[in-house]
């Protein structure tokens, strides 16, 4: 029988002796019997022959809403938890149940006449493989830890890490990587795997037969047959080697096969530490009411009566105790089934050492939180994808704090972790940081406000390619989510589910994305991380290059624990693309950061934007021309060119690369002006000598070469140039400089906006 879908179901609220004091019903609302018309919001798995034995029978569905009803009482004193029930009114017997995210065990506590009656309903994820993919990242933490502590430890040494004091619960925590590992199929095919192909060996020994028995002919039984000793006589007219008399006894070797072998006491072992391991949660978890433990002795229980299965097979029955720790044993570290053992074994070893605070946020009051778990688990992923492009590592020593009997692990909602790395692309050195729940504050890391992405990689070149050479990119992990492809392209507010299966993603994880990539300070991209199918990466790029951009990758564990091959290759060739672009340095990415580092490397104050600029104000250049007096001005106005000196020996010169011949307004001025004349440049200039002057009737020329920009009609504009701000700039070079060209900008020139009165 497979699970049904049932619009209520009641349950038994029991005390602590056991006895029924009331019962809760639970229904769905009227017309929800499925969430997207596919996933029952309400199971009974009581009868169904696939489930899982540790999850209490009544199943809700996470972020759904169901009626609860109390029957059999008179009154409530107390409902917990308050969170998850919303009464109706002051009685408390009718109400709403609202499971939201939290998934797993969710106790439901009444307290009666001064007795505390509960009844546990568990809440599934909306992912309908959620079970089998928590326990498969759960093992990748444990994977994790193992071969980080191999590094630092060998596997003989791993009794002297004890067992960390702690509550219960802690324990708990510790006892549930040893029960995802235990739970899976694939161990219980290792094991049987060991016990249809059990490791043997053949015993060696001496007996003493009778001749007659029939044996094999060897250099041995020669030197017996004519050895001294009690013998007795042959048959009549029968010899053995020249003489009528054999000895009455002789030896031969026998082989016996066995299967006390040091790899079948190990796997003994194994198993029975794991059955005490159970025994010990059930006596820790025996008196304390909670969600948690409620979980914990089920789970316990079931490891428990799995390993006296086992152990119960006819293999172990003549197997002796381990009398030293097998580490360099061949057939534990090579052998199908025996290593699946030997490595659950120092894992389990890790977990029963391993103190993980962050644990509080996967089995806490009970809970399976596998959307939390993700996120621990892609940062993880991460980190193994970027050490696995040729060329680059990453010390992931950092996860975990080791001290002398005790091992934490660093990861945890609201705690930051940071693992360190580096490699070399395109001949330069890149010096990478991945962080887990960095935080970004204002005003140096964010602009806005506090930001803290899932995961965070800043990729550093060294030596730095500008002043702020820093590169980041952001991850957020979305468990909960089947596709974002619609998401990405429609960019609708999601009314209509994306696919009839998929959960519909929230419309503000779009926004969040943008909002890590504009406010976080030297962020190229932001990228959505969700346990898709198989589609290929969206990637939306701004511009024509890789950054800046946002975008979203499938990461979906596999039953290794690890990523999919196929989506580990996208993921690698995405990094490897935004690393050799960072690398290659001379990218429109580097140099739209670069200027605008300068651009708000001064604090100016608000230029007002002319018609007359077709740059912004600070990239407007300005010449400053002096005009000498109104013969001058007139000969500039009749030929529309304005003369600058070219000879070398002469002060205030300019050359054929000067950039006084490139400027977008040309300001004439005299101190006995009123105002400056604005005029802009045609582009051309001309190279003058002395006599080509005197033929444009150019007053007193006194050198022999000039460069003369040509002038176009004069500029009408708004903006007062002010002829005191003019003379200014031109005074604030040497004295010998006042009168030679100069060239500035637009916004050095007008007067700010905020200043004027």
């Amino acid at each position: 029988m497979t699970n049904e879908a049932i619009s209520e179901a009641t349950l038994d609220l029991t005390n602590r002796a056991g006895k029924v004091v009331g019962s809760l019903t639970v229904s769905c609302l009227a017309g929800n019997l499925y969430w997207n018309d596919v996933v029952p919001q309400l199971l009974d798995t009581t009868s169904a022959n696939e489930t899982d034995p540790t999850a209490a029978p009544i199943q809700l569905l996470e972020d759904c809403e169901y009626r609860y009803e109390i029957v059999g009482v008179e009154s409530v004193e107390s409902l917990q938890p308050k969170e998850a029930l919303n009464p109706d009114d002051q009685t408390w017997l009718t109400g709403r149940l609202r499971p939201g995210r939290r998934t797993g065990s969710l106790l439901v506590e009444v307290e009666v006449q001064d007795q505390r009656a509960t009844a546990e309903l568990e809440v599934r994820s909306r992912k309908l493989n959620y079970l089998q993919e928590y326990r498969w990242m759960l093992q990748r933490v444990a994977d994790e830890a193992t071969e980080l502590l191999l590094q630092q430890f060998a596997a003989s040494r791993l009794r002297t890490l004890q067992p960390s004091s702690g509550d219960s619960e802690t324990l708990y925590a510790k006892f549930a990587f040893v029960a995802a590992l235990l739970n899976e199929d694939s161990f219980e095919g290792s094991l049987q795997q060991i016990l249809r192909r059990p490791d043997h060996a053949y015993l060696q020994f001496e007996e003493s037969v009778h001749p007659s028995r029939g044996l094999r002919a060897s250099r041995s039984l020669s030197r017996e047959l004519v050895a001294p000793g009690r013998r007795v006589a042959l048959p009549a007219g029968r010899t053995v080697g020249g003489g009528e008399t054999i000895p009455e006894r002789v030896s031969r070797v026998v082989h016996q096969e066995t299967l006390d072998t040091i790899p079948n006491r190990f796997v003994l072992y194994a198993l029975r530490s794991w059955r005490n391991l159970a025994e010990q949660v059930l006596d820790a978890l025996g008196d304390v009411d909670s969600a948690a433990a409620t979980r914990g002795r089920r789970e316990a229980t079931y490891v428990r009566e799995r390993m006296e299965r086992i152990l119960s097979n006819p293999l172990f029955a003549d197997v002796g105790p381990l009398d030293h720790f097998p580490s360099s044993n061949q057939v534990l570290q090579r052998r199908d089934g025996y290593r699946d053992v030997y490595r659950a074994f120092l894992q389990g070893e890790v977990a029963s050492a391993l103190t993980w605070e962050g644990g509080e946020d996967l089995f806490g009051a009970g809970q399976r939180d596998v959307a939390t778990l993700y996120e621990y688990w892609t940062f993880l992923e991460l980190a193994r994808v970027i050490e696995s492009i040729p060329g680059f590592q990453m010390d992931r020593r950092g996860l975990f704090k080791l001290s002398k009997d005790e091992m934490s692990l660093n990861l945890g909602q609201g705690r930051s972790t940071v693992l360190k790395g580096h490699g070399h692309m395109r001949g330069r050195r890149l010096d990478l940081k991945l962080w887990y729940n960095k935080e970004f504050f204002r005003p140096h890391g964010s602009w806005s406000g506090k930001m803290t992405p899932d995961c965070s990689l800043r990729i550093t070149p060294v030596p730095a390619i500008t002043s702020a050479p820093d590169t980041w990119l952001h991850f957020d992990a979305k468990y909960r989510v089947d596709s974002y492809k619609k998401f990405f392209e429609s960019g609708d507010d999601h009314d209509e589910p994306l696919e009839v299966v998929s959960s519909r993603p929230m419309g503000d994880d779009l926004t969040k994305m943008h909002a890590y990539r504009d406010a976080i300070r030297r962020t190229a991209g932001a990228y959505v991380l969700y346990p898709g199918a198989d589609e290929e990466a969206l990637d939306r790029r701004q511009y024509h290059e890789i950054l800046p951009g946002l975008g979203a990758f499938v990461m979906r564990p596999t039953e290794s624990g690890a990523l999919n091959v196929t989506v580990e290759s996208a993921m690698r060739k995405f990094i490897v693309d935004v690393m050799d672009h960072i690398a290659a340095g001379g990218t429109s990415w580097e140099r739209a950061e670069f200027w605008t580092q300068e651009s708000y490397a001064d604090r100016g104050e608000a230029i007002e934007f002319e018609d007359l600029l077709k740059r912004p104000a600070a990239d407007t250049k300005v010449l400053l021309g002096y005009v000498k007096d109104d013969a001058h001005l007139a000969w500039i106005q009749r030929t529309n060119l304005y003369n600058m000196r070219a000879d070398d020996e002469r002060q205030g010169s300019i050359g054929l690369e000067s950039p006084e011949l490139g400027t977008d307004v040309v300001i004439l001025y005299n101190d006995k002006w009123e105002a400056p004349y604005l005029l802009r440049p045609t582009g051309a200039f001309y190279v003058k000598t002395r006599t080509q002057m005197v033929e444009l009737n150019y007053p007193r020329p006194g050198g022999q070469r000039y460069l003369c920009v040509e002038l176009g009609p004069q500029i009408a504009t708004t903006v007062s140039v002010d002829l005191e701000r003019v003379l200014a700039l031109t005074r604030s070079r040497t004295r010998q400089s006042w009168g030679s060209p100069f060239v500035v900008t637009w916004s050095r020139l007008v007067e700010p906006v905020s200043s004027r009165a």
